[in-house]
């Protein structure tokens, strides 16, 4: 009951002093009937919140009642000697002063009972790093996001904020549990790692669901089977920072194994951008559950290709063309134009070069034999599928950076295009 005690020698130095300031006032009888009215409330309020602090810190009934009945006397006094020094002050002014203190007062009331039942606001709390406001914004009963917002806030904050919530677990646990699923890909992770502290443990509810991932662990999270399928998709197709969290969701949405795991597994797949290291694991899940079209076998057999490296320019251009293309689709001419467009504006490429399969090996064999010989740092070719292209590229690695060749089949030729390393001739 410290804070009744700190309650009660404030109430008694404010009688205290007021009462010695004091002499000489003589309310009318209206006067004094509002006097009792007013301090009578304010007791009245005094002992509630006394009750409330004995119940909510679980004092002895004996000890709690005699704070709270010294409190409310106290408090009785303070409201008495306050509406005392009013009266004097506003009996000495003249008719115009007394209205203008009169509105001064009734604004000042006003203002008061609006603060008290406005909302907290958290962003300055958090601006402030206000630990205790945000603490007791977690038991803001009337708005459900307010009590998320203080959770977020206090696990941002973090260090001295979870030590604080440790010790309010009972209002803590739940606007931390609803955060759970906020859409910030760090807050997640931040708030489970709160919720460990305060000994929470994750069921088989959407929270627990939420729980495993921002914990980053898909496995448990692809656990929760069927239901979570489009929650998982949906976390791929905002873009997970980390590419091996996207992976592990895909391969969470493969051990589903479902059908309905099919349709956002090929989204995943067929992602502009997306890196191989995902398509990947789309196409192996894919191919485990089971995919109709001939289209998406032709690009579960690019997905699945395997990379190669070797220091050898022959070797590279062998593995090229008689491994890496063989597993690229043939495409138009006018898809394979398209695809280039974008390779003109990235690479800064002077020209897409077209010819038989064995005039485009003799030319990409002359410029991987002048990269490897002009060029400092070498280090190696690496021969891979680019999935969203369709197409097959070398890269010539150096110690900081790489020059790309790519090359796309057509019905009856190919086309191949470099950066302005390339020569064409």
């Amino acid at each position: 009951m410290k804070s009744v005690k700190s309650s009660r020698q404030l109430c008694l130095i404010f009688v205290i002093t007021v009462g010695l300031l004091l002499t000489g006032c003589n309310p009318t009888a209206r006067q004094t009937q509002g006097l009792v009215t007013f301090s009578g409330i304010v007791a009245a309020l005094a002992l509630t919140y006394g009750l409330y602090l004995s119940i909510k810190e679980k004092s002895g009934f004996s000890e709690g009642l005699s704070h709270i009945l010294m409190m409310s006397a106290l408090c009785f006094g303070a409201a008495w000697a306050i509406g005392l020094l009013f009266i004097g002050i506003y009996n000495s002014l003249s008719p115009i002063l007394r209205i203008v203190v009169g509105v001064v007062v009734v604004g000042l009331i006003v203002f008061l009972v609006i603060q008290f039942f406005r909302p907290p606001d958290i962003e300055k709390l958090k601006a402030k790093g206000n630990i205790q406001g945000l603490i007791r914004a977690l038991g803001y009963k009337k708005d459900w996001a307010i009590r998320v917002a203080a959770a977020e806030a206090l696990v941002r904050i973090g260090g001295e904020a979870i030590k604080t919530m440790e010790t309010n677990k009972q209002i803590a646990v739940e606007p931390l549990v609803a955060a759970l699923n906020d859409a910030d890909y760090f807050l997640r992770g931040d708030v489970a790692d709160a919720l460990d502290k305060l000994g929470w443990e994750p069921d088989k509810s959407e929270a627990g669901f939420w729980y495993w991932v921002g914990k980053r662990n898909w496995k448990k999270a692809g656990a929760f089977g069927t239901p979570v399928i489009s929650k998982l998709a949906n976390l791929v197709e905002k873009g997970l920072p980390n590419v091996p969290d996207r992976v592990g969701i895909t391969k969470a949405l493969g051990k589903i194994g479902t059908p309905g795991a099919v349709e956002p597994l090929l989204a995943i797949f067929k992602k502009d951008r997306e890196e191989d290291s995902v398509r990947q694991a789309a196409a192996k899940a894919l191919i485990k559950i089971g995919v109709d079209g001939p289209e998406n076998n032709d690009l579960l057999k690019l997905a699945l290709f395997e990379s190669i490296s070797t220091k050898d320019p022959a070797k590279a251009v062998k593995v090229l063309f008689e491994k890496a293309l063989l597993a690229v689709p043939i495409l138009t001419t006018q898809m394979i134009e398209h695809q280039y467009e974008d390779v003109r504006h990235r690479w800064d490429s002077l020209k897409l070069v077209k010819g038989s399969a064995e005039e485009m090996r003799t030319l990409v064999l002359k410029n991987l034999r002048r990269y490897k010989k002009e060029a400092p740092r070498f280090e190696g070719f690496n021969v891979t599928c680019v999935i969203y292209a369709r197409a097959a590229q070398v890269n010539t690695i150096f110690s900081n950076s790489f020059i790309p060749i790519r090359i796309w089949r057509a019905a009856d030729s190919y086309y191949v295009c470099g950066n302005l390393n390339f020569k064409s001739i």
